[in-house]
């Protein structure tokens, strides 16, 4: 294998080694998501109504952030600026909850969820893990392993004549 043969292979499994590092990454990330959205499913929801005051969408997103008030069912808790996961109602405000404590704290992130998404969470980290996990799963299973050496044909078992020849 010449120079250009030996830079193409160390080119290559850096970029291997790169795209398993990050995938590897976002899977410990989103168990570590689902684990603290089952251990927090004993957490209180504190329950209110979000009131959007603004919302300000990104072009190149396509996406909306939808920032309100939030009062508490009691009347004795009020959050001003937070931001609502979710959409609004035709009027403007949704029914949103809040859980304190765990790793994405929604007191320290100022956020409030919609019913769905208080629900919902838990289980879509856990399928994101699912899809990262399978994702990893496959590039360790189609790591090159015989590089430099001449691939056989699957099906009878022979060498190539251009392979066997370098």
């Amino acid at each position: 294998m010449g120079l250009w043969g030996r830079a193409r292979t160390a080119v290559s499994t850096t970029g291997h080694i790169v795209v398993l590092v990050v995938v590897a990454s976002g899977f410990v990330f989103f168990v570590a998501l689902g684990v603290d959205g089952l251990g927090g499913l004993h957490r209180p929801v504190h329950w209110g109504t979000f009131t959007e005051t603004s919302s300000s969408c990104d072009v190149w997103d396509r996406q909306c952030t939808t920032t309100g008030d939030w009062l508490s069912q009691d009347g004795f808790t009020v959050k001003s600026g937070v931001t609502l996961d979710g959409s609004t109602g035709d009027d403007g405000s949704v029914r949103a909850g809040y859980q304190v404590g765990g790793i994405s704290d929604d007191e320290d992130a100022n956020v409030v969820h919609t019913a769905f998404w208080i629900a919902a969470g838990p289980w879509v980290a856990w399928l994101m893990a699912l899809g990262t996990g399978g994702c990893l799963g496959w590039q360790v299973r189609h790591w090159p392993r015989n590089r430099g050496k001449p691939q056989r044909n699957a099906r009878n078992g022979i060498v190539p004549r251009h392979a066997a020849a370098e």
